[in-house]
C-alpha cells in the first residue's frame, strides 16, 4: 500500500472547557439564527467549546456543537481559518488537542540485519510505555502477547528497504495494511552517533512500529478513525482497551464492562441491623447515638469504597453529648455494641473485611468469578483504574506517561493487562487475588508484613494479617481482590 506519512510528534494538552474537533465532512458553519457564515472542510480541525448558552438561540445544544478555530501551531496541516459558529454535532469527531514536541526527531532503524523487528520471540517484557498516555494500547498488546506470542510476528512485515507493514483491523475481520517508515521517535540527549532516547514505546522495535502504525491508521482508542490527513501521536492518548484489542486482533465479541463498586444498598441494610439487633437491647442513649450516625454512613457509602476498617473507625470515633451546658452527658458506643455490629455486617457480606482476611462482598466474589471464567476461556483481558485511587490528603507522585497519580504501587487512570487469578480452586474464606502487568514495565504493588518487613505471598489463598501496601519495582504483580474493587473502574476483554 501507500506509505503513511510519519505522524507528527506531539503530546496532548488539557485546556479547560475545550476539546479538539475534526470535521467528518464538508459542513456549513452557522450563526445563532442558523444563517451560514462559513464552511468547514472535511479533515480540518477546530476547537469544540463546551460551555455555551442556547437560551436565546435557534441552535440547541442537543443537536449542535459550538466551534472556534484551532491555533495553527497545534493544527499543523489540518489547520483551517474558520469563523466561530455552530455545526451539527454529528459532523464533528471529538479529538485531543495537542502540542508539538520540540527536541524530538525520527531516527531511521536501518536494515533488518542491523535492527531486526524481533531479535527474540516477542514477550510482554518488550512492551514499555514511554512519555505518552497510550496505556490502553500497550496493556492490550501485552495481554495478547501473553496469550498468543505469535500474533504479532504474523501481522508485521519488514520489507528490508526501510519500510514496514503492520496489519491492523478496522472492524471485525476487516484488515487494513499500514505501511510506515522504519523509524522511531527519539528525544535529544544522545544524538551523537544517532542514539537518542526513545520518546514513546521504549527499546523494542516491533512495539514501536505497532504504536506508530496505530497512529498512522487514524485509530485513537475511540470509535471510528480520525478523519484527518496529518496524523499525530498526541491524538491517541487516553482510549479504551476494548477498542484497541479489536483493532489489534480483528476478533468479535469483546467489550468493556464497568465495575460497580457502589454501595447504595448499604445504608438501608445498616439501618435494618441497628433496628433489629439494638433497639430495646442497649441503653436508650447509646441507641440514639447509633441512629445519629446514619447520615454519616449514608454520605460515606455514596463517596468512597467502604470496608470493615472504615466502618469500625467511624463507630469507635462516634460520640454525642446528650446533656446540657451545666451537665454534659457524652455517650460513646460500648465495645460489645461495635463488635456485634461488625459481626452482623460481615455475616451479610455487605462490606469487605480487613485486608488479608478473605472476607469479601458478594459483588467482589462475583467479579472474581467473571475474571476466572473469562481467563479460563482464553480471553485476553485488561483492567483499568479509577482516576482517584487515593484517600483525601494522601501524598502521591505523578507518572511519566500522563501524570497518573501513583499510590503504593498502583497508578490511577491507567490500564493494566489482567493475566491470571489465584488460587485456582478457591473455597469460601480464601484470600483471592489477580495478576496484573503495568505497561510501564515497572512499578507494581506488594503487600509487606508490617512487623517483619517481609513480602507476603498473597496467591496461596491463606489469610494474612498486618499487611501494608507498598510500591515495588516489579511491573508484574498480584493484587488482592479488595484492592481491585476499591481502585478499578472497568475490565475489557476480547
Amino acid at each position: 500500500g501507500d506509505i503513511s506519512a510519519d505522524p507528527v510528534m506531539s503530546k496532548k494538552v488539557d485546556i479547560k472547557g475545550t476539546q479538539g474537533g475534526a470535521f467528518k465532512k464538508n459542513t456549513d458553519i452557522v450563526d445563532a439564527s442558523k444563517n451560514k457564515i462559513d464552511q468547514a472542510k472535511e479533515g480540518k480541525v477546530s476547537i469544540i467549546v463546551e460551555k455555551w448558552d442556547d437560551k436565546d438561540s435557534t441552535v440547541k445544544k442537543d443537536a449542535y456543537a459550538y466551534i472556534t478555530k484551532e491555533e495553527q501551531a497545534r493544527a499543523g496541516d489540518n489547520y483551517q481559518d474558520i469563523k466561530s459558529g455552530y455545526v451539527p454535532k454529528d459532523a464533528v469527531t471529538p479529538i485531543k488537542r495537542v502540542d508539538k514536541k520540540a527536541d524530538t526527531k525520527y531516527q531511521n532503524q536501518g536494515t533488518d540485519l542491523e535492527h531486526p523487528l524481533f531479535p527474540h520471540p516477542p514477550t510482554m517484557q518488550d512492551i514499555k510505555q514511554g512519555k505518552i498516555g497510550d496505556c490502553y494500547l500497550l496493556a492490550a498488546m501485552a495481554t495478547i502477547v501473553n496469550k498468543d506470542a505469535n500474533h504479532f510476528t504474523k501481522h508485521i512485515k519488514d520489507h528490508g528497504n526501510g519500510k514496514v507493514t503492520v496489519q491492523l483491523f478496522k472492524d471485525v475481520n476487516s484488515p487494513v495494511n499500514i505501511t510506515i517508515n522504519k523509524s522511531t521517535v527519539v528525544s535529544k540527549g544522545g544524538w551523537l552517533g544517532g542514539g537518542g532516547v526513545d520518546e514513546y514505546a521504549e527499546q523494542s522495535l516491533w512495539v514501536q512500529m505497532y504504536e506508530k502504525a496505530y497512529v498512522a491508521a487514524g485509530f485513537h482508542g475511540s470509535d471510528g478513525e480520525l478523519p484527518i490527513a496529518q496524523k499525530s501521536y498526541g491524538l491517541i492518548e487516553g482510549g479504551s482497551p476494548a477498542i484497541a484489542l479489536a483493532h489489534l486482533t480483528g476478533k468479535a465479541g469483546g467489550g468493556s464492562t464497568t465495575i460497580d463498586s457502589t454501595s447504595d444498598a448499604i445504608p438501608a441494610e445498616l439501618q435494618k441491623i441497628i433496628l433489629s439487633e439494638f433497639k430495646g437491647k442497649i441503653d436508650d442513649l447509646e441507641f440514639a447515638l447509633l441512629m445519629t450516625l446514619m447520615p454519616t454512613l449514608q454520605e460515606m457509602t455514596s463517596k468512597v469504597f467502604v470496608s470493615e476498617d472504615l466502618l469500625e473507625g467511624i463507630l469507635k470515633k462516634a460520640s454525642h453529648d446528650f446533656g446540657d451546658k451545666k451537665k454534659p452527658n457524652i455517650i460513646t458506643l460500648a465495645k460489645g455494641t461495635i463488635d456485634l455490629f461488625l459481626k452482623k455486617v460481615l455475616e451479610k457480606k455487605l462490606l469487605t473485611g480487613t485486608l488479608g482476611s478473605g472476607k469479601y462482598t458478594e459483588k467482589e466474589t462475583a467479579l472474581f468469578d467473571i475474571f476466572k471464567t473469562k481467563l479460563d476461556a482464553g480471553k485476553m483481558m485488561t483492567l483499568s483504574t479509577k482516576e482517584k485511587i487515593f484517600d483525601d490528603g494522601e501524598e502521591y507522585e505523578k507518572g511519566k506517561s500522563g501524570g497518573e497519580p501513583m499510590v503504593k504501587g498502583l497508578a490511577g487512570n491507567h490500564a493494566y493487562s489482567l493475566l491470571d487469578y489465584a488460587p485456582k480452586k478457591h473455597k469460601e474464606g480464601d484470600t483471592l487475588s489477580v495478576k496484573l502487568r503495568n505497561p510501564w514495565g515497572t512499578y507494581g504493588r506488594k503487600y509487606v508484613n508490617s512487623d517483619t518487613g517481609e513480602t507476603i505471598d498473597i496467591t496461596s489463598g491463606k489469610t494474612w494479617k498486618g499487611a501494608e501496601r507498598k510500591a515495588d519495582k516489579n511491573g508484574e504483580f498480584w493484587v488482592d481482590l479488595a484492592d481491585v474493587m476499591a481502585c478499578c473502574s472497568n475490565y475489557d476483554f476480547i
